[in-house]
């Protein structure tokens, strides 16, 4: 049954995922052309120092790390676009049950005997599938450019597989809290702008916490901070707790909206 459930939900999405997939692998082998073309050049650390202003300097480098070839090739990982696009993934999954809810199809589908465990946990392994292929899309981008440049700074694209890891880390902490207000939510909206609002407040606290030092009593608290893809390559390996905690919200959240959506009264 959770094999014919899950068959459906991929049905409805594959077309997102497939188009993320190559959307990011095409990404990637771009950042990897274009860093190569100025490593060949004036070098990034220069044009990085020339270019932005110092309270921007002072923002970023902590993302760009030891600006390296390997560590800018890294930093796709971390790129908005690539960041909005596999969170998007993640929250349109995650709110699929406020979405049938609110449409009416959930009252059909659990009309008939259908587990509310079994329909949940074919969305947990659509959200668990997603979070690794679209990290991995970016590794496959990667590989392929690191292939066609020959730069003597270029790191095996195995050294990324850690910043990927750490990525699937991050996608399903965000699927957890966000399965968790659409078990409990009438309207896919509201569970959508909770979910959002929730990361966005996330992530602007672990970026001002560099900058502003109240917030760095508190900055343990988003998620984003145990996530490092620069150090992470670089390095060889992520802090092992990182991930931990990170799998950690996503199991606690997955289990509270379990919880939460065997008891609503649908």
């Amino acid at each position: 049954m959770i094999r014919a459930l899950l068959a459906r939900q991929v049905r409805h999405q594959r077309a997102l995922l497939l188009s993320l997939c190559g959307g990011l692998a095409l990404l990637e082998w771009l950042l990897v052309v274009i860093v190569d073309r100025i490593e060949t050049g004036p070098g990034m650390l220069a044009l990085f120092e020339q270019i932005m202003p110092p309270a921007v300097r002072a923002l970023l480098a902590p993302q760009l790390g030891m600006v390296s070839f390997g560590g800018l090739v890294a930093f796709g990982f971390t790129h908005p676009a690539a960041l909005v696009a596999m969170i998007a993934f993640v929250v349109v999954v995650g709110t699929v049950p406020a979405g049938e809810r609110e449409t009416g199809l959930l009252d059909l589908i659990l009309s008939r005997p259908v587990p509310r465990s079994r329909y949940f946990a074919a969305l947990v392994l659509l959200l668990v599938a997603g979070a690794v292929l679209l990290p991995l899309s970016l590794v496959a981008g990667a590989a392929v450019g690191l292939v066609e440049v020959d730069n003597p700074q270029a790191l095996p694209w195995t050294r990324y597989l850690h910043a990927a890891g750490g990525l699937t880390a991050l996608l399903l902490a965000i699927g957890g809290y966000t399965l968790f207000f659409a078990a409990g939510s009438p309207r896919r909206g509201r569970a959508t702008a909770q979910a959002v609002g929730l990361t966005v407040v996330l992530f602007w606290v672990d970026m001002m916490a560099r900058l502003w030092s109240p917030l760095e009593h508190v900055h343990w608290l988003s998620p984003f901070h145990y996530y490092d893809p620069m150090g992470a390559v670089i390095a060889g390996g992520a802090p092992p707790e990182h991930p931990i905690v990170l799998l950690g919200i996503f199991v606690l959240a997955t289990a509270a909206a379990l919880l939460r959506f065997r008891r609503q009264n649908i």
